[in-house]
């Protein structure tokens, strides 16, 4: 309990982060995505494209600002590993998302759950939560697809969390960059 203390309060700054991203990304998902099905519905005939977009915009700048978040953890970590001789922790960024997002992952588990044994109202609850409140970013998608799989964009959306989280975190620990790996040339990012 003592180790889960530390590492709490050791990386208190990207949690903050993390949740004020994520609190910041569902309110743009919300403004984003209501208005596209809105004119979804008094435009039918240009079909689901704006609600997909409003996903795809929202959820891409959801990962972009986790993936910036971990990079500049791996990139304070790489300087650590590489001049003090720490030990490189490559699952770190992933361990602070998961308790990140704790109470995300507790609603989604619950959504699944819901789902799963047919408690409509229970269910309906928790789809709120999660397109209203808590990971809105991503409500496009949900939306988009048919009721009777939803309740998979749910889990899908943590998972995409934690594979940028990863992601940053490796690309910068390795000091590289996806821009570097997309040919373009950056400076690097140390503090």
């Amino acid at each position: 309990m003592n180790g889960l203390k530390e590492f709490f309060t050791t990386n208190s700054k990207q949690f903050r982060k993390f949740w004020v991203n994520q609190i910041a990304m569902s309110l743009l998902g919300v403004m984003v995505t209501l208005p596209m099905l809105t004119l979804e519905k008094n435009h039918p005939e240009i079909g689901a494209w704006p609600e997909l977009l409003a996903a795809v915009f929202c959820g891409g700048m959801f990962c972009f600002l986790i993936y910036d978040v971990t990079y500049a953890l791996g990139a304070k970590d790489f300087i650590r590993v590489t001049h003090q001789n720490a030990e490189p922790d490559p699952l770190k960024a992933v361990k602070i998302c998961v308790i990140a997002y704790s109470p995300t992952i507790l609603v989604t588990l619950c959504a699944v759950i819901f789902r799963s044994f047919d408690l409509a109202d229970a269910y309906g609850v928790a789809s709120i939560i999660m397109n209203m409140v808590i990971h809105a970013m991503y409500s496009g998608l949900f939306f988009y697809l048919p009721d009777t799989v939803n309740v998979l964009a749910f889990p899908v959306g943590i998972l995409v969390t934690l594979l940028f989280g990863w992601l940053g975190y490796f690309m910068s620990t390795h000091d590289k960059s996806l821009r570097g790996v997309f040919g373009i040339k950056t400076k690097p990012y140390r503090e």
